[in-house]
Order: structure tokens, then C-alpha cells, then sequence
């Protein structure tokens, strides 16, 4: 009788350690779990931002592409505009040294 009871009693040492080792491994894993979402949610927000930085970078770029084209439709119109008003002066010029030489003559 002594060994049964000293055989139940070590089997419910046994059986309340492996519940308390069973607690330990759960709260571990649980704990593990919280890092575990803390990883993804900080790894969603990283690529959320991402995200956004990149589509940022898109519209910055677009805009700059918009704006070098209206600049260069601008420095077109600028160097027409010269080009125009150079011929006007040499067309003036010519026509005056051509008045003056008539005066001279």
C-alpha cells in the first residue's frame, strides 16, 4: 500500500510539474506570438510606408518631368522669340546701312 501511495504521489508530483512546465511553455509561446505580431504589424506599417514614400517619389518625379517640359516649351518659345527679333535687327541693320549708302551716294 505504501508504494501505491508513494507511486500516485510521485505520478501527481509528476503530473502538477508537467502542468506548470505545460504553463511556462504556453505563456513563452504566447508571449513569443505577441512578438511575433508586434514584428508584423511594425513590418505592415514599414511597408505601408514604403508605399507611400514611393508613390510620393512617383509624383515628385512627375512633377518635375512636367515642369522640365513646360520649362523647355518656355526656353522654345524664348529662342524663337530671339531668333525672330535677331532677323528683325539684321533685316533693320541691312536696310539702314543700305539707306546709308544710298545717302551717300
Amino acid at each position: 500500500v505504501n508504494r501505491l501511495t508513494a507511486a500516485a504521489r510521485q505520478q501527481h508530483a509528476d503530473s502538477i510539474a508537467l502542468a506548470q512546465q505545460q504553463q511556462r511553455d504556453a505563456g513563452r509561446l504566447e508571449a513569443a506570438w505577441s512578438v511575433a505580431a508586434g514584428v508584423r504589424e511594425s513590418l505592415t506599417r514599414t511597408d505601408e510606408a514604403l508605399d507611400r514614400h514611393m508613390r510620393g517619389t512617383d509624383e515628385v518625379q512627375s512633377y518635375l518631368q512636367l515642369e522640365a517640359r513646360r520649362h523647355n516649351a518656355m526656353l522654345e518659345k524664348l529662342l524663337a522669340r530671339t531668333l525672330r527679333n535677331e532677323r528683325l535687327l539684321r533685316g533693320r541693320a541691312t536696310e539702314e546701312l543700305r539707306e546709308s549708302n544710298i545717302a551717300r551716294h
